[in-house]
């Protein structure tokens, strides 16, 4: 790697490592809400209309705080957007109507285009954490500079990530109201299980974003070489 591409991508310059090369790029300000949550979940990023939509499907994943040991998807319009590697689906357990794309051959800027546009994002079908992903606000792009690399960035939100594999909606609902029950026989069972400083109300934005960042980062120098020589 000459010194040229060290510098670009060190001074957050070089975004093709997580999108698409092209002239006319904007800054997506979209917006992720949990479904049907007892307690609201959202965060608010900043995003290259150029990013693959297989690249923000990771993103989404970290910015919300799932552990990302299942499953995803992005569905708009009847078109499911999953990565190769995670392909679940062929065209006989499809819904009528649906069809399936390569997440990492359409851009964010494809499928959000104005103000309202959204798309569904679904995470582990056991759970089927539902998620709607709504465009806020089209910017005009400008570098700007991030601790761990190119790409997106959280700028707000509120709630703490539910546990994988708490069961879902209702599951995470029962969790709830079990923990804040001393007289419920399973109130030492859930402490334990969920951590005994569990609080759905809690976010610290710098802890989701080093987790979005850290994924941009560590893909980034991979795809440049860094650990061609370890």
């Amino acid at each position: 790697m000459n010194e040229r591409t060290l510098l670009d991508y060190y001074s957050h310059k070089v975004i093709t490592p997580l999108c698409l090369t092209v002239k006319d790029i904007r800054n997506l300000i979209i917006e992720i809400t949990l479904s049907d949550a007892p307690v609201r979940v959202r965060r608010t990023l900043t995003v290259p209309s150029s990013m693959f939509v297989g690249h923000l499907s990771n993103i989404l994943m970290y910015a919300m705080g799932w552990n990302g040991g299942h499953l995803k998807e992005i569905e708009k319009n009847d078109v499911v957007y999953m990565s190769p590697y995670e392909k679940r689906r062929d065209e006989d357990s499809l819904m009528p109507g649906q069809t399936v794309r390569n997440s990492f051959k359409w851009t964010v800027g494809q499928l959000l285009k104005k103000n309202g546009d959204s798309f569904n994002f679904t995470y582990d079908f056991g759970d089927n954490w539902k998620h709607t992903v709504t465009l806020l606000e089209v910017r005009k792009y400008e570098d700007y500079e991030l601790s761990g690399g190119p790409g997106a960035e959280i700028i707000d939100g509120e709630g703490c990530c539910p546990p994988d594999d708490v069961g879902g909606v209702f599951g995470y609902a029962e969790l709830i109201r079990v923990m804040h029950d001393p007289d419920n026989p399973e109130f030492e069972h859930y402490h334990r299980w969920a951590g005994e400083a569990f609080d759905p109300q809690w976010f610290d934005m710098k802890v989701y974003q080093y987790r979005v960042w850290d994924y941009q980062r560590t893909l980034g120098e991979a795809i440049l070489g860094f650990y061609y020589d370890i």
